[in-house]
């Protein structure tokens, strides 16, 4: 009896032995695998860093402490009138004039609709309730005018060799005051009026309730982000 329970007892502290052998070359693997993206993480990284893209990016000083600051600061120059100022606030113009020309343009088209929205700004993940603190971050803009609720949304960006804030990308004035059927029927005469490509039907009704659905999320946003920004309720 006392030899069946040794080998018993053996049997299980091999199987032991194994399972946590197993179990350390498994983590083993994983801390390699980790410690090599790292690594290529590092030479992607080193590489860039030479690349003028990455030297105009290091010299670039226009930008905020935070998003809020730099909405502020990018507002306070289109009071201004100054558009030249106002556009060093984008990212991703570093060097590119074509860029740069765009946003300039975009701008003059754009200046009053954008300061028709108010200074405080609501970020998108509070309303979502998701972690704030990230690399990008974007800001739901909501007001309204003659009856009409318009939205938009305007994304910030980081530059980690300054730690300042920039613009990223801004979208202004989507008219919010359509009722989901109302946006659905316009999706729908949209595939409906397509010239490059014919639809069939399933895939016009699939493709504008999908759309309609983006539509009523972002409505979702946009009001959530009007009663805060003015306290009250849309009626």
């Amino acid at each position: 009896m006392k030899w069946i329970l040794t080998v018993i007892f053996n049997f299980l502290v091999c199987i032991f032995l194994l399972f946590w052998g197993f179990l350390a070359g498994y983590n083993l693997r994983k801390i390699t695998a980790r410690l090599y993206d790292k690594y290529q993480l590092y030479l992607l990284e080193k590489e860039f860093s030479k690349t003028p893209y990455a030297i105009e990016m290091r010299n670039d000083f226009f930008g905020g402490s935070t998003p809020r600051d730099v909405w502020k600061k990018f507002r306070s120059e289109l009071q201004s009138g100054n558009l030249d100022r106002a556009v060093n606030y984008f990212w991703g113009i570093w060097g590119d004039e074509k860029e740069k020309g765009r946003w300039k343009k975009y701008l003059e088209e754009k200046k009053d609709s954008i300061l028709k929205y108010p200074e405080k700004l609501v970020f998108s993940k509070e309303l979502l309730n998701e972690d704030l603190f990230d690399e990008e971050v974007g800001a739901i803009l909501a007001r309204k005018e003659n009856g009409k609720l318009y939205g938009g949304e305007i994304v910030f960006r980081k530059n980690h060799y300054t730690n300042l804030w920039k613009i990223r990308d801004i979208d202004v004035d989507e008219d919010f005051s359509y009722s989901l059927e109302e946006y659905y029927k316009e999706a729908y005469k949209g595939f409906e009026n397509f010239v490059h490509w014919k639809f069939t039907e399933e895939e016009k009704v699939e493709q504008s309730k999908l759309i309609t659905q983006h539509y009523y999320r972002d409505k979702m946003l946009v009001e959530k982000a009007y009663e805060i920004l003015y306290g009250e309720k849309l009626k």
